[in-house]
């Protein structure tokens, strides 16, 4: 959107928040479905497990992964929960980010007060995994910018801090190497 004369040009920031605004807020339906079929497909299998365990422990082994897969899952959701973008209810969202955390042991509240400053700069948590498909689909700004492989997330691992200047991020054995000024 064009800035009128007596106004400031929108910032790549403006652009990218109005650009991804349709796409924020959860579905109630949706996020109900997503809820309770993996949360029934883990208790299912954490079930099976246990039964297993009186007939064969390599069984039980085989049934711990796809649990655990689950369990990841509904790490996810409780993510989405502590970001404010799975239920438009603060207090849906925070009961089943409660609930969640029992499983995952992960205190909710706490953890999302902490998580919080992790996305201080984020352009917007708001957007539940659900919808960030089509958020992708449907800006090709985002669908121009580098994707990370899993070839790539290994050779990643050694870089650990960003360098503003360069726009890029760089390993801590580089930071004997560069001249650092204080203000």
């Amino acid at each position: 959107m064009p800035a009128l004369p007596n106004q400031a040009p929108e910032s790549p920031a403006e652009r990218w928040r109005r650009a991804v605004a349709p796409y924020r807020g959860g579905d109630a339906g949706r996020s109900i479905l997503q809820v309770t079929t993996t949360a029934s497909f883990f208790a299912a299998l954490w079930i099976a497990m246990l039964w297993s365990l009186s007939v064969s422990y390599a069984i039980t082994l085989l049934l711990s992964v796809p649990t655990a897969c689950l369990l990841v899952r509904l790490f996810m959701i409780q993510h989405d929960c502590g970001h404010g973008s799975y239920f438009r209810s603060r207090w849906a969202r925070d009961w089943i980010g409660f609930c969640i955390g029992v499983l995952t042991l992960i205190p909710y509240q706490y953890w999302r007060r902490m998580h919080a400053h992790h996305h201080v700069h984020h352009l917007s948590s708001l957007i539940p995994n659900y919808k960030l498909e089509s958020c992708f689909r449907a800006n090709p700004d985002l669908q121009r910018a580098t994707r990370i492989t899993m070839a790539d997330t290994w050779r990643l691992l050694r870089l650990t801090l960003w360098d503003e200047e360069a726009r890029r991020l760089v390993r801590f054995r580089d930071l004997k190497h560069a001249r650092v000024g204080f203000a």
